[in-house]
């Protein structure tokens, strides 16, 4: 088994973190290999579907904010200011790290659905604390990327039907989508990319014009809870 190392010191002072199994990290590097296809306005709510709430919400902001799961898991309460979310550090094998460059470190917005079940799950959970995680493991820790990817994200994938998913077709997900609704320079600066080669070069894929009409219902999908889903069909 891995451990962690001394935590790492920003702004939000010290942690320890959840320490990550060697095994998972080997499985996931290959699972991480398998697709970066971006998920189809169909498939979202087939994953969405088999997630629990705090999953489901964590893989909502995955789709529509675009973060990184490091930086999705290093997230704390007094990152959450109003319609926006502070991006300053990620987990990196276990250790709390600042993002690895400038235009990382950046602000996300918020949509107001999204911001609205942060808020509800802030009142609903154990420690509420300005330095507390948004999202802890059951110790209080920061959730391991390939702890949530293997147990959570890859089993609801399973049951979906979508055995390859991984964290970056989530994020391809999002930029390529956004990409049909807004310029590369906006989805540079939502994925904060510090070049626009970046984001054309590895993350924008191209989609067929039927599913690019299929994105005008795509915020509504991410929206729907599964009982309300399944009365839309």
């Amino acid at each position: 088994m891995v451990t962690a190392a001394e935590p790492h010191k920003s702004h939000h002072g010290s942690k320890t973190l959840a320490p990550s199994q060697s095994a998972m990290v080997a499985r996931s590097t290959t699972a991480g290999q398998a697709s970066s296809t971006p998920l189809t306005p169909d498939q979202i709510p087939q994953v969405l579907f088999h997630l629990s709430d705090r999953d489901r919400l964590i893989v909502r902001m995955f789709l529509v904010l675009g973060l990184r799961p490091g930086e999705m898991f290093a997230l704390r309460w007094n990152d959450k200011l109003q319609n926006s979310l502070r991006i300053d550090s990620s987990i990196v094998d276990g250790i709390e790290v600042e993002t690895k460059t400038e235009g990382s470190d950046a602000y996300v917005w918020l949509p107001a659905s999204i911001e609205k079940e942060l808020e509800f799950w802030h009142s609903a959970a154990k420690d509420t604390g300005a330095e507390a995680f948004m999202f802890p493991s059951r110790r209080g820790t920061a959730i391991g990327t390939n702890n949530f990817l293997l147990r959570v994200l890859k089993a609801a994938g399973i049951q979906a039907g979508i055995p390859g998913i991984t964290h970056q077709m989530l994020r391809r997900t999002c930029s390529t989508y956004m990409a049909q609704l807004t310029t590369v320079k906006d989805v540079q600066a939502h994925l904060r990319h510090s070049t626009a080669k970046t984001t054309l070069e590895h993350y924008i894929k191209s989609v067929p014009e039927s599913v690019r009409i299929a994105v005008e219902s795509l915020d509504l999908l991410l929206k729907l809870k599964p009982a309300e889903e399944k009365r839309a069909n």
